[in-house]
């Protein structure tokens, strides 16, 4: 078994690193809405860091020269179909699993949150493009682009 610790540490790595981006996911739910970017940033590092554990994975597995091992990281498989070393391997694997299965939950509602934010910011531009400031500026706009402004002194300068 000691010849695998290396897998073993990218597991809890990887489990380590799905908690983290649960913490922020949650924390994300929570926010105020200003604050949705810098945690939308430290979930994209983490996902970064969670796909090049994975790569070590898979790469550790294939080098390994042992079938047992990649199957370990098979959530299909089931414990008593492995021989009794990869048990601790099987089980860190599979608590990096039940983490990913929280965090669709928690994604789910998060993407709900985003939505929400998105269109109340959509309904303040809509309600600032309306205001008399914004038809003023049309206004305007309008009489600058026909030559100038009536009466202005300046005519087309």
């Amino acid at each position: 078994m000691q010849e695998y610790d290396g897998l073993l540490r990218l597991l809890n790595e990887k489990k380590q690193l799905l908690e983290r981006f649960e913490e922020v996911s949650l924390r994300m739910l929570l926010c105020e809405d200003d604050d949705l970017e810098d945690g939308m940033e430290e979930r994209g590092r983490l996902i970064e860091r969670v796909d090049e554990v994975e790569a070590q994975m898979r790469g550790f597995c294939e080098g390994a020269g042992e079938p047992a091992l990649a199957r370990v990281l098979d959530p299909s498989v089931s414990r008593g179909e492995l021989p009794g070393w990869a048990a601790p391997l099987y089980d860190a694997a599979r608590a990096a699993d039940a983490i990913g299965v929280r965090l669709q939950e928690s994604n789910a509602q998060l993407l709900i949150r985003l939505e929400e934010v998105r269109e109340r910011t959509l309904a303040q531009i809509r309600e600032s493009n309306r205001g008399q400031g914004a038809q003023a500026a049309k206004y305007y706009g309008s009489m600058g682009a026909r030559g100038g402004y009536p009466g202005s002194p300046l005519g087309k300068a």
